[in-house]
């Protein structure tokens, strides 16, 4: 597989992908670990991270 350059750009879209994807996960494994504590918080949770 041959890989082009790409433009700067296009590395900084990719970048604040990556970024709001592990944003994402981190959110929704605090709430996983939430839920067998308190289900009604991770609940609450799920609902303030969905925008």
């Amino acid at each position: 597989m041959i890989k082009k350059p790409s433009s700067p750009q296009l590395l900084k879209v990719l970048n604040h992908c990556v970024e709001a994807y592990k944003y994402a996960s981190l959110s929704f494994e605090m709430v996983s670990s939430k839920l067998v504590e308190d289900p009604q918080a991770a609940n609450y949770d799920v609902t303030v991270i969905d925008p």
